[in-house]
């Protein structure tokens, strides 16, 4: 099949052409190539391939569906967000705007991905100097301790934290740890969390020795020592390879040789699907796991 460069008008100012790819659908749609892919395996969204295997998408589907959707992460504006955090010292305010997302889009992962994507416009606010690194920890601490009232209200029926979610980068990854517990929370999942920048060979001893049924990575791409990331995954992943602990690597630099063992993901949306199989991996009898 032949792609057609006939320019389509998609709303009032964007001009494209009749059929576009994966990565432009998503990025009209706010949405990430999990849903993306279930959408077009279902039939909601149609698709076809090129030669090369790679699909492409009508339009005028696009437009429908945009229109059909109503709740969209693009809806969401981020300079309010920013305002919000940096001017909103009542934490359980924060937390009620936080709520306010989660009913607006109906999941907690994609609330997650919102709320990662608005961290990551004020952290690159402070690598442009624009703002300072003091501006930055006190935005992410009250996100943070509103992440944490919100997860406080989400009750688990397991007693027992399953797991535990850790960095290997620097404490501007602190509000991703949040939102992991916060999103695995709600599945049911309790995740005990470490201290920013645990030393891998503290994170290999609690593998061994506090029976972790999961381990979770995030903020690989703050750590600038790529020989020592590098090292530092190997070692985890070795421990976890051994003990037969899940280990899930996310949120970060997937350019480091790490080898084959664990899941990866790239957003919260890619982990909601990875929880999901382990679940029941995670709540069962560890004699029955080995």
């Amino acid at each position: 099949m032949i792609w057609e460069d006939r320019p389509h008008a998609l709303g009032d100012d964007t001009v494209m052409t009749e059929w576009i790819s994966t990565k432009r659908a998503m990025q009209i749609l706010g949405v990430g190539s999990t849903t993306i892919k279930r959408w077009a395996n279902a039939g909601t969204l149609t698709s076809s391939r090129t030669i090369g295997g790679h699909r492409r998408f009508r339009v005028d589907d696009v437009s429908r569906l945009l229109q059909e959707q109503p709740a969209n992460i693009n809806d969401l504006r981020i300079d309010t967000w920013i305002e919000l955090l940096t001017e909103e010292r009542d934490v359980l305010k924060v937390r009620n705007e936080i709520n306010k997302v989660h009913d607006r889009l109906g999941d907690w992962y994609l609330t997650a991905d919102f709320l990662e994507r608005v961290m990551w416009v004020i952290w690159s606010r402070f690598s442009n100097g624009d703002e300072s690194l003091s501006w930055g920890l006190i935005v992410s601490g009250r996100l943070g301790l509103a992440l944490s009232a919100v997860s406080e209200s989400i009750t688990t029926s397991p007693a027992e934290h399953l797991g535990l979610v850790a960095s290997l980068g620097e404490r501007h990854h602190s509000h991703s740890l949040s939102l992991i517990q916060l999103c695995a929370r709600s599945d049911g999942i309790k995740l005990r969390r470490a201290d920013v920048r645990t030393p891998a060979k503290k994170l290999t001893s609690q593998i061994r020795h506090l029976n972790q049924r999961l381990i979770i990575l995030c903020g690989a791409e703050q750590c600038t020592d790529h020989d020592l990331l590098v090292r530092a995954y190997r070692e985890i992943s070795a421990a976890c390879l051994e003990d037969d602990v899940e280990l899930i690597i996310g949120f970060g630099d997937f350019s480091a040789d790490i080898g084959d063992y664990g899941h990866r993901c790239h957003s919260f949306e890619d982990l909601k699907p990875i929880l999901t199989k382990l679940r029941p991996v995670l709540e069962a009898a560890p004699e029955t796991r080995n």
